[in-house]
């Protein structure tokens, strides 16, 4: 037996030896048999030498040594005896490589670039061994900018993509359809060698490939292995999920450098980083669960209670949040039952908490080390054995007992997961211990492999089943939501998952982005907000915040009030310092902060609890922290009053009916006050602190999540008493200006605007009971460009910024020109989208996705309340006002940074004495059916109207003064108005308004030209015709009017509307239009110079020049002819131009007159024979332009000449006679300044602007005729005749008339008497004053004229000059 136990020793002492394995120690018993007989010198050594290093204070117990025995994959110690005790055989494993299992948060990085200098290598190589069930994963990345090698999986496919800068390569290793997710170890091995690469799967599959190119090195800062903070971003991946699964062996070259990433993790080198708890050495099945994502604290899964049977069961999971509170499940009772089990996980200020109730008792007990609102996976194992039992937070362990008697958790209620129903579960009746609940915060963050006693949930099925809107299938770290400034009106941006949070507690608004304004209440003495909760809440922890000024050093702000007095918190003011008591039990803690908070400016007081520890600061200062002494930290709540204390020292405000309370005391013991009441218990040993009252402002009162001051106001619940009064807005309504005129504006410097960052956000106030108007204009001298502006009493927004204009209409349900504040909000929440919301309203998303540009690039200043009135025309023709804004602006907001904009302001345009004025005054509705004339438009002011009087033949306050008007005689003449060098402007829509009186066949009347294009726009006579030419730089585009001649002597009405392409031509009645086809220029650049009369040749001769009268021109709002009268440097004449001048205006009240058989609904604006009587305001420049001079002036020819006809003459062979009826406010008649007799003259040619009767009425008036000083005189008849001296000249054609003798005379009167029986019975341009009573007589002509039957038996004529009639 000796001998073979000999050989035995000595075969495996050989075999050991020749394997170099180290002796192997082993102790039993308390005394030591060494056999070193047969150990040899050598092996004695190595023994000694163990035993000394490893085992000094054991030499007294047995000790056995035994080598190594070499047999197959295994090792076995030899057993040996010494005395009575054998030491059993010992099998151990052979050392194998370490496995690392990764869930799919986890993940190694190996961060070159923080730790030294990226690698370039030329010859690359890794090696991996890998087993997964799951088809997609990243495997390995490493890289740097567009240089890269990636290696995943993608539906059970290796995919191996290379980039070394100058082209990708591509290849799969599909394993001939066999797919590699299989749960079975697989060897991945890829190699390049300068620009060949080769994919090797399990030796059995075998890719070539060449890179792209000609560049060799692979440039690396960073390897991923098993993952990456964001999969879908690395370049060339192809897919979005992290590997989920198991790794070993896993060895990166690169060129001599060799990296055996999963050891040096292992060991906890320092340049690799594992993300998330990875699990070394073993290698478990993954949970095949699709991961969700709670969007909001409101979302949440509802799954069956937990059944526990026989006090056994488990719960794990993993989470990831960077949030600091959120309750992750919690599973109770029945809700309102007296069993009081339940079971709670959840994250406080970034711990993790386990509660946990068996009816006996709760524990509450903090698990986390470390923060877990770290962004990272976590993962949680719960295992619940009745009393006791043990949770684990990323492996570390708690065990926790639960007090009391309690073994069975009796759960009867649903299991929720991220969250609560909180329409459901009143917040105050949850357990106290439950402090994320009592807050409202549910979990916002990522969950996955959810197990429920070892059984796996599908949390996204379920979540779809319950069409549970804000959980999301997937689980993915975005970018920093606070990098761009989402907060407005200073609110302050927190990081949260995914999401930002727009702490608003420190502004005077609420809202997401802090963009609606907060409810403000008014205290006076003894005022004051009452909340009675429906039930006494007992809770650990509070978040309170209340917002307040005042002028007083002393005032409650807040306190509560139990119904057995001595737990309370109460805030107050005294001597200017803001300070806090918190009593709970029988201790108090009172901290203070701050000082001279009684300046009238608003201050945040914030108050934070969680169990003992108390935080208190106000608005920025410094954080006061204390403990309250532990007696007890429950605070029990009946009552919260703001502002005063009064209803706590009534008695039936005090304490309502209860148990233990008495509901039905004596009238005058409620009226006692609290301290002297006969009350249970403790009552009357602690009577309340009395404080002051509060006088002055609050807004933004929270108490755990409750806005209390927001539902009083919307009394969404009646248990608040409000003796305060709430603020209509006045108190918000900051820097607030009235603009008093539609001309005036405010321009601001364009840094202000900073529209180019990504931080942009613009907020302001307005009212206003404007239809239209120009709110805001930015970008007057670039391409780009943002606006507002009220068009029909909605908000529109008008943007560029560089791909097209866009106009968006903003989701408002009524229109906004109520004449009551409005709240309005522009802002981008993320780079591709912009926001804009009125009031409460849903925000109006304007989604950027695609556009080329997202920035604005805004050059000019940014001009408030409108622009100056002729730019309005060089505006993108998406913008349709015409004119500025008229109302109150305040609170104006640009990033953040509120601006005064009148102290901002670098020039204020004023309109006379109205201009732009600090505070908001009333605003008065002053127009109404008078208050303009002659058919002028009222557009009201803001405490004032004017009179619009474009679109008549008169000006003046109420459109009753004549027009100006300029002769252009035979000796030819121009009118032209230059443009300033500095201000041509360039449009896209025209307006033009002008009357003329002539008889040529051809001329041309007005052209405008471009400065430094072929642009222009040109009015000419053809055959008598209106004909317009307009180019905008393509060709010219003509536009003519068929049907109405204007060469008959007689006063015509032109305008003409361009909008872009498209124009329209108005002629007295008639109307034509141009809509080209094809796609044509818009712009008219660059306008220099308008040319009244005809046209300027190189020569310095006139082309085709203009003989006549030209009568009020109006161009883009300039009235040439009355800028020329008033001296304007612009405007200049030259040749034979001469003023007509005109008599004392009459003024009478505008009347009506029907014309028989003719349509006249629509037709507003046309010069014509009717009036109109009512005016009705109007908002904007429209296309019926009219503008129109007086009477026919005496138009020179070739053939006769132009004598003024004095009445009752000699030489009057032939005295025709007009007879007509008035209308209301007569036109002088245009007369020269030498002539003193003007009452006499019957055949000068009169002048009437008819327009439609709006109001269906008419009226027949007593004809008036103006006398020679101005006054109006009535006549007997119902027609009346106007005289009227044209002006003349004889000349040497008048002196050979006369002596040419008795046959020519004779000639010259039959040729009258022929024009006159063969003339056209048209147009007469008759006065304003003048009524035709008797137009049945006669046909209505197709220009809007007719010719009046002669009531006195006189015959009616056409109206010609007075030279056609004398010889």
């Amino acid at each position: 037996m000796r001998a073979g136990w000999l050989a035995g020793w000595r075969a495996g002492w050989l075999a050991g030896w020749r394997n170099k394995l180290q002796p192997e120690i082993v102790l039993h018993g308390t005394f030591c048999c060494c056999l070193t007989a047969h150990c040899g010198l050598l092996g004695k050594m190595k023994i000694a030498a163990a035993i000394f290093r490893d085992f000094p204070n054991n030499l007294l117990q047995r000790l056995i040594v035994a080598r190594y025995c070499l047999v197959g994959r295994f090792t076995m110690i030899l057993q040996a005896s010494c005395g009575t005790t054998v030491v059993s055989t010992i099998v151990k494993k052979k050392i194998q490589p370490l496995e690392v299992m990764f869930q799919g948060s986890q993940y190694l990085t190996y961060n070159l670039k923080k730790h030294g200098d990226p690698i370039f290598s030329s010859n690359d190589q890794l090696l991996m061994y890998f087993k997964t069930t799951q088809p997609d994963g990243l495997l390995f990345y490493t890289g740097e900018n567009a240089d890269h090698m990636t290696v995943f999986l993608k539906n059970g496919a290796v995919h191996v993509t290379m980039n070394l800068g100058s082209g990708s390569f591509n290849e799969v290793a599909d394993m001939n359809g066999y797919k590699l997710d299989d749960g079975q170890w697989h060897l991945l091995q890829v190699s390049r060698k300068s620009r060949e690469v080769s994919v090797d799967v399990d030796g059995s599959q075998r890719l070539m490939g060449m890179t792209q190119g000609t560049f060799t090195m692979l440039s690396s800062h960073v390897i991923y292995l098993g993952g990456s903070p964001n999969t879908d971003s690395l370049a060339g991946s192809d897919i979005r999920a992290n590997f989920r699964g198991c790794m070993k062996k896993v060895v990166y070259k690169a060129d001599s450098l060799s990296l055996d990433i999963i050891e040096l993790a292992n060991r906890g080198h320092e340049f690799i980083v594992a993300a998330g708890d990875i699990v070394y050495g073993q290698c478990q099945e993954v949970i095949d669960s699709q991961p969700v994502t709670f969007l909001t604290p409101e979302s949440f899964i509802a799954l069956p209670r937990w059944d526990v049977k026989n006090q056994n069961g488990s719960i794990s999971f993993q989470f990831r949040t960077s949030e600091s509170d959120g309750l992750l499940l919690y599973n109770s009772a029945e809700y309102g039952s007296n069993n009081l089990d339940f079971i709670a996980m959840e994250i406080i200020d970034g711990d993790f908490y386990l509660v946990l109730a068996l009816g006996t008792g709760v524990i509450k007990e903090k698990v986390s080390r470390t923060k877990i609102n770290d962004g990272m996976p976590h993962v949680v194992v719960f295992q619940y054995r009745g009393k006791t039992g043990y949770i684990s937070v990323d492996s570390h362990e708690y065990e926790y007992v639960t007090p009391g008697m309690g073994k069975e958790l009796d759960l009867q209620d649903m299991m929720y997961i991220g969250g609560l129903n909180f329409h459901r579960y009143n917040a105050y009746r949850l357990p106290k211990e439950v402090w994320s609940g009592i807050l409202k915060q549910g979990y916002v963050g990522c969950m996955q492999d959810l197990k429920i006693n070892n059984n796996k949930v599908d949390l996204m099925m379920v979540a779809r089943k319950q069409q549970q809107k804000d959980v999301r299938n997937e689980c993915r770290k975005l970018s920093d939501q606070c990098s761009e400034q989402v907060c407005m009106h200073r609110g302050s941006c927190v990081e949260g998952w995914n999401r930002y949070i727009c702490d608003c507690r420190g502004t005077s608004y609420t809202g997401v982005n802090c963009e609606h304004a907060a409810t403000t209440l008014s205290f006076d003495q003894s005022q004051y907000v009452m909340v009675t909760l429906p039930q006494e809440t007992s809770t650990e922890a509070e978040d309170i915040s209340l917002r307040f000024r005042t002028s007083q050093a002393n005032g409650l702000l807040l306190m509560t009030h139990a119904l057995m007095p001595g737990d309370s918190i109460e805030l107050f003011l005294e001597r200017g310092a803001c300070k806090l008591t918190v009593t709970l039990g029988q201790r108090s803690k009172t901290l203070s902060v701050g000082h001279n908070l009684n300046d009238n400016a608003w201050h945040t007081a914030y108050i934070k609890r969680r169990g003992q520890a108390v935080w208190f600061w106000v608005d920025a200062l410094r954080h006061v922290t204390d403990n309250i002494p532990l007696i007890a930290i429950t605070l029990h709540v009946k009552q919260i009053v703001v502002g005063s204390m009064g209803p706590l020292l009534s008695g039936p405000a005090a304490f309502p009916s209860e148990e233990g309370v008495q509901g039905d005391m004596p009238v005058r013991t409620r009226d006692m006050p609290l301290r002297t009441r006969d009350l249970p218990l403790r009552t009357r040993d602690l009577p309340l602190r009395t404080h002051n009252f509060f006088v002055g402002d609050m807004q933004q009162f929270i108490y755990n999540g409750n806005q209390f001051f927001d539902m009083a106001k919307e009394k969404s619940v009646e248990s608040i008493e409000v003796t305060a009064r709430f603020d209509p807005g006045g108190s918000l309504i900051q820097d607030a200006v009235t603009f008093e005129s539609q001309e005036s504006y405010v321009t601001l410097p364009h840094h202000l605007l900073q529209s180019h960052t990504p931080h942009f956000s613009l907020s302001f106030k307005f009212k206003t009971r404007q239809n239209s108007g120009l709110i805001l204009y930015s970008g007057l001298n670039g391409p780009d460009f943002l606006a507002m502006e009220i068009d029909d009493g909605y908000l529109y927004y008008i943007y560029d910024m560089g791909g097209g204009s866009k106009r968006v209409h903003v989701n408002t349900p009524e229109p906004l020109n109520d004449n009551n504040w409005h709240d309005v909000s522009l802002f981008r929440p993320q780079m591709d989208q912009q926001q804009i919301r009125v009031d409460s309203n849903p925000s109006t998303v304007e989604d950027m996705k695609g556009y080329s540009a997202r920035h604005f690039d805004l050059k000019g200043p940014l001009y408030i309340g409108g622009l100056v009135k002729t730019r309005f025309n060089t505006l993108s023709t998406k913008i349709s006002s015409r004119y500025g804004f008229l109302g109150c602006m305040a609170a104006l907001d640009i990033n953040s940074q509120r601006i005064d904009i009148l102290d901002a302001a670098n020039f204020v345009e004023s309109s006379g004495s109205h201009t732009v004025t600090r505070g908001c005054t009333s605003s008065e509705v002053t127009c109404h059916s008078k208050s303009c004339e002659n058919g002028g438009q009222c557009e009201q002011q803001w405490n004032f109207f004017v009179c619009n009087c474009d679109m008549t033949s008169f000006v003046g306050p109420h459109c009753t003064d004549e027009s100006i008007a300029y002769k252009i005689g035979l000796n030819n003449g121009l009118i032209v108005f230059e443009y300033p060098g500095n201000s041509r402007p360039s449009t896209k829509s025209d307006y033009l308004a002008l009357g003329i009186t002539t008889i040529q066949d051809r001329a041309m009347i007005l052209r405008i030209d471009s400065a430094d294009t072929q642009d222009f726009i040109e009015m000419e006579l053809v055959s008598g015709n209106i004909f317009m030419v307009y180019n905008m730089g393509q060709e010219s585009i003509p536009l003519v009017a068929m049907d109405t001649k204007v060469n008959d002597g007689k006063y015509h009405v032109i305008k003409f509307v361009r909008s872009g392409e498209n124009a329209s031509l108005q002629v007295d009645r008639e109307q034509a239009f141009k809509n080209p086809a094809g796609h044509k220029m818009t712009v008219f650049n660059s306008q220099a110079r308008i040319m009244l009369g005809g046209r300027r040749e190189s020569t310095g001769n006139i082309s085709l020049p203009f003989h006549g009268t030209i009568y009020g021109v109006v161009f883009n709002g300039i009235r040439v002819l009355d800028q020329l009268k008033h001296g304007d440097l612009r405007v200049r004449k030259e040749g034979d131009v001469t003023l007509v001048q005109r008599q004392e205006q009459v003024r009478t009240p505008p009347q009506h007159v029907e014309l028989p058989g003719v349509d006249i609904e629509g037709e507003r604006g046309v010069q014509s024979t009717q009036g109109m009587k009512l005016t009705t305001p109007r908002q904007a420049v429209t296309d019926d332009i009219i503008i129109s001079g007086d009477g026919l002036e005496c138009i020179d020819d070739d053939e006769d000449e132009c004598i003024t006809n004095n009445a009752g003459s000699e030489d009057d062979i032939i005295t025709p006679s007009i007879t007509i009826t008035r209308l209301s406010t007569p036109k002088p008649n245009p007369v020269e300044n030498n002539v003193n007799n003007t009452n006499n003259c019957k055949d000068c040619p009169q002048g009437t602007q008819i327009f439609p009767n709006t109001s269906g009425n008419t009226t027949d008036m007593n004809p008036v005729s103006p006398s020679v000083d101005g006054k109006t005189t009535k006549k007997n008849g119902p027609n009346a005749e106007r005289s009227s001296n044209d002006t003349g000249h004889l000349n040497i054609f008048l002196i050979i008339g006369i002596v040419a003798g008795v046959l020519v005379a004779f000639i010259i009167l039959a040729v009258a008497l022929y024009r006159f029986r063969s003339r056209d019975e048209g147009t007469y341009r008759v006065d304003e004053s003048q009524n035709f009573a008797n137009l049945e007589a006669k046909k209505q002509q197709s220009n809007g004229g007719s010719v009046a039957s002669v009531g006195n038996g006189k015959a009616g004529g056409k109206k010609r000059d007075v030279k056609e009639w004398y010889v």
